[in-house]
């Protein structure tokens, strides 16, 4: 596993930045090196696995996230993970 991922038992990876996006997302958005069309973290979620390139959080190597990842996933399973993932938080899962 590549990412730290709140609930997910086994997903404490460290290559790529810990998937909280309900603490970071909105972060991320204003970030001056975001160059991409996201106006919201699910958005902004479902933009990152199809071009993983478009933004890399600080701290991390660019080209690590594959590209292909997203063109594996159904349309219905992304936007599962991306609503997943825009309520994890540091603290765990937001309301």
């Amino acid at each position: 596993m590549c990412h730290v991922i709140p609930g997910i038992p086994g997903a404490n990876g460290q290559v790529g930045p810990p998937l909280v996006l309900g603490t970071t997302g909105t972060q991320r958005l204003i970030d001056p090196g975001y160059d991409g069309q996201a106006k919201t973290v699910h958005d902004y979620i479902v933009e990152s696995v199809l071009e993983p390139q478009r933004f890399v959080a600080r701290g991390y190597p660019e080209h690590t996230m594959p590209n292909w990842y997203g063109s594996r996933l159904s349309a219905l399973a992304l936007e599962k993970i991306a609503s997943y993932l825009e309520r994890q938080t540091e603290r765990g899962i937001t309301p």
